[in-house]
């Protein structure tokens, strides 16, 4: 990074007002932000895969670098940490219920990190909507490799 301010390439329409008149939030660059690894859970509830999730964060300030770098640990402790205590109903659920997966991962950071930070709840929930509608498509195939078609071709 050039500097130690985060680019705000990932706000596309450039800025956006909240509060006051003159707090500007800004969005993170996605390159800047951690990627999070959500299971993948089949419909009779058994983990078949992954999926990564890059958060969307936007922040009331253009934080410096070192900052920029607490919060993603924070995010990540906070994701790791709802892995590691709930049990495999609780993921199905949150990752079911968007909205409420983005509003946890936001308390968590902001008890760790105790700054006044805002998620982009709107897009998280994007993010990880994107992922989930898609992870149909993104199951490893639990019986090998694909059959072959009837031509010999295997899509993959």
């Amino acid at each position: 990074m050039p500097d130690d301010t985060a680019s705000t390439g990932a706000a596309a329409d450039g800025e956006a007002q909240t509060g006051g008149e003159d707090t500007v939030v800004q969005s993170a660059d996605s390159r800047d932000l951690p990627v999070l690894v959500a299971p993948l859970i089949s419909g009779d509830g058994e983990i078949v895969g992954y999926q990564s999730l890059a958060l969307s964060v936007v922040m009331v300030e253009t934080p410096a670098a070192r900052t920029l770098r607490m919060l993603q640990l924070a995010i990540e402790d906070s994701f790791n940490e709802w892995i590691a205590t709930s049990s495999d109903d609780d993921r199905r659920e949150h990752f079911d219920d968007l909205f409420s997966l983005a509003d946890h991962l936001e308390s968590q950071a902001r008890d760790r990190l105790a700054i006044d930070l805002e998620f982009d709840l709107v897009a998280l929930q994007s993010d990880i909507f994107a992922a989930a509608e898609t992870r149909q498509n993104l199951i490893e195939p639990k019986g090998g490799p694909a059959k072959p078609g009837p031509d010999g071709s295997t899509d993959h």
